[in-house]
């Protein structure tokens, strides 16, 4: 089934709603998939004023099916209070609204947290609508928040919610000792120097760089750009993944391909595309297409390789020479 995607590219406040409700007039459904209700999508029907925050703008226009997906966190209170405003506009809310049972909910207390942490930021402060959202998805993050379907059990619904004030409480009131929070600090820093030192420096990239030039000339193509992608570290090696994109001959492209494929520093090719310069968005999979020899063609892919390195001072680990290629990695 077709569908039509709305996305916010800004901070918000980009006239989504305005959108919508101009595209459900061609839709059947109408979907909210994120976000809460510190959102607010105003439609003017004639002089009538609409504003809503968690139903979808669709359910202005008959005929039409509206959802709550199980990613927005919904405050019940305020839902119950937009439906009746809605009924108060003579706008039917029934048997046209659907809401997800594994919807989170927002509860007072998530308000509460929520100007606490503001306050407690102080010039630093997000800004904030202090409606609680950011502390439901928290709770959504750690599956430890109540969802649409716990209000269907009146009394299972009172003992989670009683179970998750008091959880919110015990934290609040929790002030670790100044002992803790320099032990942490130590170990934080210990943690970022061992980071920083796995991280390759920069004429370890260079020399990798450089050495993908150098094949792509042999090959008789042109290394045109590349972009470097953040590293997994493992225990011995850290490996990197580059973007690069290729300009050259077809026969030549391939012939770089099997070069690099060969060498010990390259853990995989990936993301092979092909298209030619004339119609780069003509971007084919590798082998699907015939290309003519030398026809001149653009290649993209993802290059990962490998950089080793020693977590210990003096020897190097496990036995390995620091700038060699450790066991743990050969392939």
């Amino acid at each position: 089934m077709p569908a039509t995607v709305i996305v916010g590219a800004q901070w918000g406040d980009e006239g989504k709603g305005k959108i919508i409700d101009v595209l459900t007039e061609g839709a059947d459904i109408v979907v909210r998939t994120q976000g809460g209700n510190n959102a607010g999508h105003t439609v003017f029907i004639g002089s009538q004023k609409y504003v809503l925050h968690l139903i979808p703008s669709g359910i202005l226009r008959r005929g039409k099916s509206c959802v709550i997906g199980n990613g927005v966190v919904i405050d019940p209170v305020s839902l119950v209070a937009e439906i009746d405003g809605l009924a108060r506009l003579k706008v039917k809310v029934n048997g046209n609204l659907f809401i997800s049972e594994t919807a989170h909910l927002v509860f007072p207390y998530h308000r509460e947290l929520d100007e606490q942490r503001e306050l407690l930021k102080g010039e630093h402060k997000l800004g904030t609508t202090k409606r609680g959202i950011g502390p439901a998805y928290g709770d959504k993050a750690a599956r430890t928040g109540l969802r649409m379907i716990d209000l269907i059990n009146p009394e299972r619904f009172e003992a989670k919610l009683k179970l998750k004030i008091r959880e919110n409480n015990e934290l609040e009131s929790y002030r670790p000792k100044l002992k803790q929070i320099e032990q942490q600090l130590t170990e934080l820093k210990q943690q970022l120097e061992i980071e920083q030192r796995i991280v390759p420096d920069d004429k370890q990239v260079d020399g990798f760089i450089t050495m993908l030039d150098a094949e792509a000339q042999k090959a008789g193509v042109e290394l045109r750009r590349y972009t470097s992608k953040p590293t997994s570290s493992k225990e011995y090696y850290t490996e990197m993944p580059f973007d690069i994109e290729l300009d050259g001959p077809y026969y030549s492209m391939l012939n770089f391909f099997d070069r690099v494929g060969k060498l010990e520093r390259i853990v995989n090719i990936s993301g092979l595309l092909v298209s030619t310069t004339k119609n780069p968005s003509a971007a084919k999979a590798k082998h699907t297409y015939q290309y003519a020899p030398n026809e001149s063609v653009v290649a993209t892919c993802t290059a990962t390789t490998f950089f080793s390195h020693d977590l210990n001072p003096g020897p190097a680990a496990a036995g390995a020479k620091p700038g060699t290629t450790p066991a743990a990695v050969n392939r």
